[in-house]
């Protein structure tokens, strides 16, 4: 990580056409740009912590970013993924707590922060951007909630169904940087890789999809489909998690 030295008139620039920012006026980005302090993260490279003290609201001006959490054992899970554009952070900012999750840098990512104190009186100022905030929070809200009902109402397999469903081909097969591995899709569904090679396998066998060295390929949609609405069965299924 370092700090960048980014023109202030780039800095009006890249608010103006955010569309979380495109509100403010003029006069008003112009006093927010100052304020800002734009950083650049390395892939890999973490940008905070989860219950580590919170740095401010975050703003991605370039890259993607993984946000996630960690078991006591190392095990992830994934939240959300964001990219160029996109705000996080809002809940530490707004509550005052700490970090409720990590995030690290998807990608080399130029992330711009404002301390959390200048947000609040910006947030005071501002109704029209404090109405943006809550329409986000209800996203992030509606985002959890689904996350929730994937953990609770279904097994390990229908869930990877239900993944592989909304994947586009260029991300199960070939060998760029953002192909879904079987470690990374583990950490999407909340478990290890070892669980998502044993369903693989099975889906395998159903003739829904084809796993090789180069990838996952769908072989046939409708029976992949089938796999993602069959919800779970108490007991037995457990043991896949």
């Amino acid at each position: 990580m370092y700090r960048m030295n980014v023109p202030v008139e780039e800095k009006n620039k890249v608010l103006r056409i955010n569309p979380f920012f495109s509100i403010l006026d003029s006069a008003q980005c112009s006093e927010l740009v100052t304020n800002f302090q734009a950083y650049h993260f390395d892939l890999g490279e973490t940008i905070f912590m989860e219950n580590s003290p919170c740095a401010g609201f975050h703003f991605i001006q370039q890259g993607s970013v993984k946000l996630y959490k960690s078991s006591p054992h190392g095990r992830e899970i994934v939240m959300r993924i964001l990219t160029t554009g996109a705000v996080f952070n809002e809940v530490a900012v707004l509550d005052g707590g700490v970090n409720p999750v990590s995030a690290l840098a998807q990608e080399a990512s130029h992330v711009w922060i404002l301390e959390r104190e200048i947000f609040l009186m910006c947030l005071e100022m501002q109704p029209d951007l404090t109405q943006k905030i809550l329409q986000d929070l209800c996203l992030n809200l509606r985002s959890v909630t689904t996350l929730v009902g994937e953990l609770s109402f279904y097994q390990i397999i229908c869930r990877l169904a239900r993944f592989l469903v909304k994947l586009p081909p260029e991300q199960l097969s070939g060998t760029g940087s953002h192909r879904f591995t079987q470690e990374k899709i583990a950490t999407y569904l909340g478990t290890v890789r070892e669980v998502v090679a044993r369903s693989l396998r099975e889906l395998e066998r159903s003739g829904a999809i084809k796993v090789s060295r180069t990838g996952i390929q769908v072989i046939d949609a409708e029976i992949l489909n089938v796999w993602a609405q069959m919800p779970s069965k108490r007991g037995s299924d457990d043991k896949l998690d």
